[in-house]
This record gives C-alpha cells, sequence and structure tokens, in this order.
C-alpha cells in the first residue's frame, strides 16, 4: 500500500489476490451495493469475503494461519449474538445469523494473515478513489434530483463524508501523502461538501480529524488557511440555500422537545424527523436492557419491535436504534457489550503503547495523531449509526488495527527517514565537477549519482 513500486512486473499469487479483493471491498463497502437473496442482503464485501476465504484455505497450511486476541474477543462475541438463535426454531433466521456471523469471521483471518509486504501505494490510492466515487455518486444523484443540500437519502453513501477524511488524513499525518496544495485543497472542498451534505455526525468528527492532522507547527498558517476558506464557503452556501446550512448546525447542540415522539405518533410531522427516530428507537432499546440487563432480548430484537409495533405509524418510526453501543446493550445485555468494549479497548492500550514506542523511534507524535484521526470516526459511527454490515466491518477494522497499523507506519516512517537523509545528503555534498557538470558526493568525495 505504501511501498515504492516495484520497477520489474509483479507475480500474480493467491496472497496477492486475496489482498487486492480486501482492498476492493473495502474501498466500495459505503456504495450501497447489495443483493437481496432468501438468507438476506448481502454486500459486496460479503460475496467477495466467501470466495477469497475459500482461495485463503486452499493455499494456506493450518499451522500458517493466524489470529489474534482482539479477533477471539469478537468470535465471542458473535457466539453470545447468535447462538441463541437456535432456540427460535426459525430455520431461514438461523441460517441467515450464521452466515453474517461465518463471513466476519472469515473476513477477520483474511485481515489478521495480510502480509504487510504485500500492501502497495496503488491498495491505499484505491481505497480513496473508490470512497471519493461515493461521495460523488451521492452529490450527483440528490443534486440530479432537485437536493441542492442536504444529501442524505440514499443511506450507505453519506457514511463516506465520515470516512473518506478518516484515510485522507491518516495518510497525511505518517507521509503515505504529501501535506501540499493539493490535498490543502481537497481537505478544504471535504468540509464545504460535508457542511452542503447536512451530514451532522460527519461535520464534528472532521473537525476533529483536522486538529489532529494539521496542528502542529509547521502547519499552523495552512491550518488557518483553511478554517478561513471553509468559514467563507460556509457562509455563501448559508445564503444560497437561504439559511438551511447554520439551521441544520445549530440542530446539532439543540435538543429538541422529547414530545415530539407523540406528537409524531398521534400523526404529527415534527420538526426533526431524524432526531424523533432516534429518540423513539433509544426509549425502545433502553425499556428493553432493563428487563434482561444481562443477556439482552436477543439480536434484531429492537428492530423486530420497531417494525411490529409501529407497522401503522409513519415508516420512520420503524428503525432500528441509532446507537451501536445501546443496541448492543439492549439485544445483547452486559454480556455482548463487554466483549465488544474490551476488544476495542485492547485496541485502544495496545495503540497507546505503540505510539509510545514510536515516539522513542522516530521522535515524534505522528502515530498518536493516527489513533486520534481513526479512532474519532469510528467512535462517533458506532454512536450515531444503526447495526448493519458496515458497522460490524467497522468494528472489525478497529479491533485489529494493532495487528496490523504499527508495522505499515513503521516502514512509512523509516522510508521517510531514508529519503530524508538522502536528500540532506546529496543538498549538503553537492559541487560542480567539471565546469558545468553537476555532481553529487559522499563525504569521502565519492560520487553518489552523476
Amino acid at each position: 500500500m505504501f511501498s515504492k513500486p516495484y520497477t520489474t512486473r509483479l507475480a500474480i499469487t493467491p496472497q496477492n489476490i486475496i489482498t487486492a479483493g480486501i482492498v476492493c471491498s473495502l474501498g466500495a463497502l459505503f456504495m450501497g451495493i447489495e443483493l437481496r437473496t432468501p438468507l438476506g442482503t448481502l454486500k459486496p464485501i460479503d460475496i467477495v469475503t466467501l470466495c477469497l476465504i475459500a482461495l485463503f484455505f486452499a493455499t494456506t497450511h493450518p499451522r500458517h494461519i493466524r489470529i489474534s486476541v482482539g479477533m477471539l474477543l469478537l468470535i465471542m462475541f458473535y457466539l453470545v449474538s447468535t447462538v441463541p438463535a437456535l432456540w427460535t426454531g426459525d430455520l431461514i433466521y438461523i441460517s441467515k445469523r450464521f452466515l453474517q456471523v461465518i463471513i466476519l469471521i472469515s473476513l477477520g483471518i483474511l485481515i489478521c494473515n495480510i502480509d504487510e509486504a504485500d500492501l502497495r501505494r496503488g491498495h491505499y490510492q484505491l481505497i480513496l478513489w473508490l470512497l471519493a466515487a461515493t461521495i460523488a455518486f451521492n452529490v450527483v444523484w440528490h443534486v440530479s434530483h432537485g437536493h441542492i443540500t442536504v444529501w442524505k437519502q440514499l443511506g450507505d453513501p453519506k457514511s463516506a463524508f465520515l470516512f473518506l477524511p478518516m484515510c485522507i488524513g491518516a495518510g497525511l499525518v505518517i507521509g503515505a501523502l504529501p501535506a501540499n496544495r493539493l490535498w490543502i485543497a481537497v481537505w478544504c472542498i471535504l468540509f464545504v461538501l460535508i457542511v452542503m451534505s447536512a451530514e451532522r455526525k460527519a461535520l464534528l468528527p472532521f473537525v476533529a480529524v483536522t486538529l489532529a492532522v494539521f496542528l502542529n507547527v509547521r502547519n499552523i498558517g495552512a491550518l488557518v488557511l483553511a478554517a478561513a476558506a471553509g468559514l467563507l464557503a460556509t457562509v455563501v452556501a448559508d445564503a444560497v440555500t437561504d439559511g438551511q446550512i447554520f439551521q441544520r448546525l445549530g440542530s446539532i447542540f439543540v435538543e429538541q422537545d422529547r414530545n415530539e415522539i407523540w406528537y409524531a405518533i398521534e400523526g404529527g410531522l415534527p420538526s426533526s424527523i431524524s432526531d424523533t427516530a432516534r429518540k423513539l428507537g433509544s426509549d425502545v432499546a433502553w425499556t428493553m436492557f432493563f428487563q434482561n440487563p444481562f443477556l439482552g432480548a436477543g439480536t434484531d430484537a429492537t428492530g423486530n419491535f420497531a417494525r411490529a409495533y409501529f407497522a401503522n405509524y409513519p415508516p420512520y418510526l420503524r428503525a432500528a436504534v441509532h446507537n451501536e453501543f445501546l443496541r448492543m446493550l439492549a439485544e445483547n445485555g452486559v454480556l455482548g457489550a463487554s466483549i465488544v468494549l474490551a476488544a476495542l479497548a485492547r485496541s485502544i492500550i495496545l495503540g497507546v503503547r505503540d505510539a509510545l514506542w514510536m515516539r522513542q523511534r522516530f521522535g515524534d507524535y505522528a502515530y498518536i495523531r493516527v489513533l486520534l484521526v481513526l479512532v474519532i470516526p469510528v467512535l462517533t459511527y458506532m454512536w450515531y449509526e444503526g447495526s448493519g454490515t458496515e458497522m460490524f466491518v467497522i468494528i472489525l477494522l478497529i479491533t485489529l488495527t494493532p495487528d496490523l497499523l504499527p508495522q505499515i507506519v513503521t516502514r512509512i516512517r523509516a522510508n521517510a527517514e531514508e529519503r530524508a537523509a538522502a536528500n540532506t545528503t546529496r543538498s549538503r555534498y553537492l559541487r560542480t565537477s567539471p565546469p558545468g557538470v553537476r555532481e553529487y558526493v559522499t563525504e569521502e568525495g565519492k560520487p553518489l549519482y552523476s
């Protein structure tokens, strides 16, 4: 992903195919493409994972298969949340739940066994292009349908507004992307698009990620310039949309009247449909949690209850709870939620440990900034979004971060140090010999490059 491209042609191996397949499916995670089957809706990442795991087991000896403690914790959670489905007696539902578990475990095994040496800069760029294409399609679709602002009708693609800045920000911090004028301009454009989209859960994480990426001595000027450009773009967009932008931004900090739930149930249109649906889902989830706090009400219980009890009410009231932590408490109880929280805590603790080591190794705080860039959007997504394939994949990725990220960052930082040292050597010992011909030499006077 981040190493220099080969000068010779790469051989196609099963490991290369698996790596490319995972990268493509992750980049397309939020495109909203799906295949409806009797066993539920399958996303591209589900289908690709099933194909790749077959290839992996066919070409890998069992003793070479790696697994991490974080993956084991997630497998425990999958079993806790899935085994109770056996008591329902519904063969279709049981098959659907276990198929989802098989896919998630397979994806985790594939990620745990990725060879970091197979990752190339092109893989990273592919993820960026796929996320950018998702945002572009989302914007074009809404504008072509008359939505100048509030680009949230398509569902899944709106999440790319949260995760594309995360991917770009991580690349800027560790040096996979140059912090030049081009990427500063891209960052400003992203801010404008996020504001225009009215995707509130993407805006505050974007501000936090911006601070983590740009707030250092060398980039203070760039940060001030980006903030000024973003503020100007927001004011102009608010004027064009007749005040809708600042109205949407203001709703982030304003708590709506809780009586709107009953107002909506009685047939009225609340001032914020999204907030009302979230409040109703939270009330249902808390009620289910208190009824069975240790084991919960069972996977999918909140969504099934909302669809059954509110079947005759407006469709937006039938949505499941939009908070993954609360959903786990309601459906899987303290037991299930504790396992996932333990996996996330492990990632954060190991991440801090690795950050301290890299501080000693490289003399900067790049890795801790990378952790902030990754963790803030993920926790925001878990706090504000409903459960689904995308949620499970994101939780899996952040759980396995300590098993892959340190090696990748170490390679990139070491390569950056080598390039900087080479540039310093060339500039320090540059001389002219013979007249009119410039030649780089070492301290001993021997030529490096002619």
